[in-house]
C-alpha cells in the first residue's frame, strides 16, 4: 500500500498529468493531419508523419490505459467517500480500488518511462555487424553462434533479414558478418545488443580440455531512411573518361 501511495503521489502532480495529456493531444493532432486529403500530394511529409504515428502509437495507448485506470479508481473512491452508498456497493468499490491500485503499482516504471523523450531511432530497421575479437578460430565460431541466435529471434518476430557482407573462417565460423534486420520495433528490441560479448568454454579446437575465453563485438546501427540521406553536391566527384580506339 505504501509503495502505491508513494508512486501515486509522484505521478499525480499536475505537471506530469499535463505532460501525459499533451502526449495524447499531440497524437490526436497527428491523426488529424494524416487524415487531411491535402497530404496526399506531399509524399515526403506523409511518410514522416506516418513514421511518427507508428512510433507513438503504442506509447499513446499505454497513456490512455493509465488515465482509464485513474478514472476508474477515482469513481471507486467517490463511492467509498459517499456516506449514503449501501454497504455491499462499498464492498465492491473497495475491491475494485484495491485491484486498480495493485495494477498501477506494478506499472509504475512503465508509466514513468513514458515521460522520457522517445528515442529518435525508435521504430527503425537496423544493421548489425558481428566481428570476431580475441580467441582466434573459437571467436569466429562464437560469431556464428550469435548470428544463429539473432536469426532465430528474427524468424520468431517475423522480421526480414538481408545479408550484406561476411568473411568465413576455415572451421565454419566468421571473422565478421553484416546483415540488416527489418520489422516492427527492430531497433527498440535489438539496439542494446551492441557492445562486447564474451564466452568461456572448451573450444572444438582444444584437445586438452582447457577452457578458453573468446570475445566478439556487436555493432547495432539504425538504418537510415531514404529521405534522411542528403549528399551535398560539393562532396561528389565526377570523373569523365573518353574511350580510345575503334568504336
Amino acid at each position: 500500500m505504501h509503495r502505491f501511495e508513494s508512486c501515486r503521489g509522484h505521478m499525480q502532480t499536475s505537471s506530469i498529468q499535463d505532460r501525459l495529456e499533451k502526449e495524447i493531444l499531440h497524437f490526436e493532432e497527428l491523426e488529424q493531419r494524416l487524415a487531411d486529403p491535402a497530404l496526399a500530394d506531399q509524399a515526403n511529409l506523409r511518410k514522416e508523419l506516418s513514421r511518427e504515428h507508428a512510433r507513438l502509437s503504442d506509447r499513446t495507448e499505454q497513456i490512455r490505459r493509465y488515465f482509464q485506470y485513474m478514472k476508474q479508481l477515482k469513481e471507486a473512491e467517490a463511492i467509498l467517500a459517499d456516506s449514503s452508498a449501501e454497504s455491499d456497493i462499498k464492498d465492491l468499490a473497495r475491491e475494485e480500488a484495491a485491484s486498480i491500485k495493485e495494477i498501477l503499482d506494478t506499472k509504475r516504471e512503465e508509466i514513468e518511462s513514458l515521460l522520457l523523450p522517445p528515442d529518435p531511432n525508435s521504430g527503425k530497421n537496423v544493421i548489425i555487424e558481428i566481428r570476431a575479437g580475441t580467441g582466434g578460430e573459437e571467436a569466429g565460431l562464437f560469431v556464428g553462434d550469435l548470428l544463429r541466435m539473432y536469426l532465430k529471434f528474427a524468424e520468431k518476430k517475423q522480421y526480414t533479414v538481408e545479408f550484406l557482407d561476411s568473411q568465413e573462417t576455415e572451421l565454419g565460423g566468421y571473422k565478421e558478418v553484416v546483415f540488416s534486420v527489418s520489422g516492427k520495433d527492430a531497433y527498440d528490441l535489438l539496439h542494446q545488443e551492441g557492445g562486447a560479448h564474451r564466452v568461456q568454454r572448451i573450444p572444438v579446437t582444444e584437445s586438452g580440455g582447457r577452457i578458453h575465453t573468446s570475445a566478439v563485438t556487436v555493432a547495432v546501427l539504425a538504418e537510415a531512411e531514404e529521405d534522411e540521406i542528403d549528399i551535398d553536391d560539393k562532396d561528389l566527384k565526377v570523373d569523365v573518361y573518353r574511350s580510345s580506339g575503334a568504336g
